[in-house]
């Protein structure tokens, strides 16, 4: 009897009404509530898979978690700590000391190697994805360890991956001093190199070099040692050549 009772309040609770499951969803804010919900039964789970934008949005309202170093100081393993709830999460992540991480969008990691290739990982699906190495990488470079470990400075991304496998991009910041920058749509065979020139009001051009890169409503923004911020304008479209452009000018005499 206990059994038909409880089997029957499960299948009650398996088909709630669709918009009422969405309003659910909407009110949802930490991701770990997001997998609960997912993890209550297939329907809620398949409710949860698809709602793409309202994970999005799960995702933009909580604060970024922090990964720290693992209980037991494990080398193959990181923690994570939850700032909004001020405590370290009882689970950890594989995530190697032994690979250089520099970039994280999305709950994706980048990470590159001594050979400069860069592999977004998601520490929690353990799914990864490769991209094409960097090109016209100067030779000593591979020489010096502690240059190589720092070549590649930062590397952002503008959706998530494993929900836009085939409409994401990525545009790197390189060349250790940031005076390089490359872009990469999903399926692209190599990065394209971006021209950091600026032509000032006064006919003088400058190489512009960039301390830190963001993604931001929909456009790559990069801020200059200066204090301008320069928007990186690319395109899906092939014919579309990648350049800069400057959003906030750079003030003179700011160090």
């Amino acid at each position: 009897m206990g059994e038909a009772i409880s089997s029957t309040v499960v299948s009650g609770w398996a088909w709630l009404p669709s918009d009422l499951l969405y309003l659910i969803v909407e009110k949802l804010i930490q991701i770990t509530d997001y997998i609960r919900l997912g993890a209550v039964c297939k329907n809620w789970q398949s409710v949860a898979r698809h709602q793409k934008h309202q994970r999005l949005k799960s995702c933009h309202k909580q604060l970024p978690m922090l990964m720290v170093p693992s209980k037991h100081n494990r080398h193959e393993r990181r923690g994570l700590y939850s700032v909004a709830k001020g405590k370290t999460c009882s689970f950890e992540l594989h995530v190697s000391y032994n690979k250089r991480l520099c970039g994280s969008y999305h709950g994706w990691l980048a990470c590159v190697n001594e050979n400069l290739e860069v592999t977004l990982l998601n520490p929690f699906t353990k799914r990864t994805v490769h991209l094409p190495p960097f090109a016209q990488v100067p030779q000593p470079i591979h020489k010096q360890a502690y240059r190589s470990d720092h070549y590649i400075k930062k590397v952002v991304l503008s959706a998530d991956p494993s929900l836009f496998p085939n409409d994401y991009e990525a545009v790197a910041l390189f060349d250790s001093n940031g005076t390089r920058v490359a872009h990469i749509k999903s399926g692209d065979h190599g990065w394209t190199h971006i021209d950091q020139t600026i032509r000032f009001f006064y006919g003088l051009n400058q190489v512009i070099g960039f301390d830190d890169l963001i993604y931001y409503r929909g456009q790559f923004l990069a801020a200059s040692r200066e204090g301008g911020v320069f928007a990186i304008n690319v395109s899906k479209d092939p014919t579309y050549k990648p350049h800069v452009s400057i959003v906030v000018p750079i003030v003179q005499g700011i160090d």
